[in-house]
This record gives structure tokens, C-alpha cells and sequence, in this order.
């Protein structure tokens, strides 16, 4: 599968990502199917760790691509966590450090997840 393809597609699945956000904020899915959160870190470090490894073939650095796609997992799902402390989505108490460390894994196992199937798919050696 070409790097162009691979990007398409996760380019794809980033904005059904969003969009799938946006109709759970506004219907208040993650407060009645409590699952939902944890299924949405896993597609988030998925996606991120997609990108990552999209940024490693295209740069070619030597970190390897399981770390690149575990970095990218916990850098987004980092960022995604600062996120909702900002907007008030989830607030400081005894909750907020078991939930924010159970997302970022939940982040990392999507990483980790993103990095075996791309091992899985075969790889060009040119880039369409």
C-alpha cells in the first residue's frame, strides 16, 4: 500500500475520529455509554499512531516505528487530556488521575494496535 493511500486513509479516519466526537459531545454519549471514552482513546492513539508512522517513512529517521507510532499515541493523547482540563471537560479530584492515566493507555494500546497492522500491509518501495 502506497504512503499516499496509507495517508487518504487516515486522513479518513481522523475526520469520522471528529465527527464521531462531536455527535457524542452533543448527544452526551460519553456520560450515557461510559465505554464510549475508552473505545474513542483507542481510535485516537490508533490515528495518532498513524501519523506517526506516516512522519517516519516520509522523513526516514531511525527511532523505528514501533516508538514512532507509541511517541505519536501518547503525544496526541497527551495533548487531547490538556485539552479537556481546558474546557472543563474533566476536572482535578481522585478520578481525574485514574481516568487521564487510563485514556493515555487506552492511547498507547491504539498506538500499538496502528503499528501491527502497518507492519501487516505490504510496503512500496516508490511513492505514487
Amino acid at each position: 500500500m502506497s504512503l499516499r493511500l496509507r495517508l487518504l486513509f487516515t486522513t479518513f479516519f481522523i475526520c469520522m475520529l471528529f465527527a464521531v466526537d462531536i455527535v457524542a459531545n452533543k448527544l452526551y454519549l460519553y456520560w450515557t455509554y461510559t465505554w464510549l471514552d475508552k473505545t474513542m482513546h483507542v481510535m485516537g492513539g490508533f490515528a495518532a499512531g498513524l501519523l506517526g508512522l506516516i512522519c517516519y517513512e516520509y522523513m526516514r529517521r531511525k527511532p523505528g516505528r514501533l516508538l514512532t507510532a507509541l511517541i505519536g499515541a501518547l503525544i496526541i493523547g497527551s495533548m487531547w487530556e490538556l485539552l479537556e482540563y481546558i474546557l472543563h471537560i474533566s476536572r482535578l479530584g481522585p478520578q481525574f488521575l485514574i481516568d487521564t492515566a487510563s485514556d493515555l493507555t487506552m492511547d498507547i494500546i491504539g498506538g500499538l494496535i496502528a503499528y501491527l497492522i502497518w507492519k501487516k500491509l505490504p510496503q512500496r518501495t516508490q511513492q505514487q
